[in-house]
């Protein structure tokens, strides 16, 4: 075969086989409740819920960067009181991991600003990555619930409709539009929560493509 006609059938088959395009990164955050009612000892383990959330979430870190494409990153933050605090930037495997064994196994106290914490959380992935489109925004919530101190954009009654849409006006409501429709793309919201019955559950690295949805995926006891 001489070299013109080997060029063209390179060319025709170019032109047939669509370019296999990269996966995109994916960007997380894995906000953890470091509030007074964590410090509830679970039957099932002796630990209290503050100290098996620690070291579930180095788990979850692991899972994540595992499963995910080259370039994505993680941001561990956690919040109590009036505050949600990132502990990292978006980095590497290593630095969350790192966060993570800073935190006291039975450190958590204060009050329970869940709602303003996710809120920041979800404007802090899509203002750090604004040309990030679902499903590359991720995050991951490690809580009881409780919600009991929050004061800003998200703050609400609890919603007595127990399922999304929730109930207008809700904190659970406002979080959930926030998360489907103001301000950017969807985020997916992964959640482990610690105040229902033991569950066996998806990891987090089999769910991250998931819709976003505030069901409780993974519960705790």
């Amino acid at each position: 075969m001489n070299s013109r006609l080997a060029s063209a059938l390179v060319l025709a088959f170019s032109l047939i086989i669509p370019a296999v395009t990269a996966e995109a990164a994916r960007h997380a955050i894995v906000l953890l409740d470091r509030t007074g009612s964590m410090m509830r000892v679970r039957s099932t383990t002796g630990n209290s819920r503050c100290k098996d959330a620690k070291f579930t979430a180095i788990q979850d870190v692991q899972d994540f960067f595992a499963a995910s494409p080259p370039g994505s990153n993680l941001s561990v933050w956690i919040f109590n009181g009036s505050t949600a605090q990132a502990l990292t930037g978006f980095g590497n495997q290593a630095a969350a991991i790192a966060a993570l064994n800073t935190l006291q196994d039975d450190g958590c106290d204060d009050l329970t600003p869940l709602a303003d914490a996710g809120c920041s959380a979800i404007d802090a992935l899509r203002n750090t990555f604004p040309g990030a489109v679902f499903p590359d925004l991720i995050l991951a919530v490690s809580s009881d619930g409780g919600e009991n101190n929050s004061t800003g954009e998200c703050s609400g009654p609890p919603s007595f409709i127990l399922a999304p849409p929730y109930a207008d006006a809700s904190w659970h409501w406002k979080v959930l539009q926030k998360l489907l429709f103001i301000g950017g793309p969807p985020v997916i919201w992964d959640v482990r929560y610690w105040n229902a019955f033991e569950a066996d559950r998806p990891s987090f690295a089999h769910s991250v493509d998931r819709v976003a949805t505030t069901t409780c995926r993974r519960c705790r006891g």
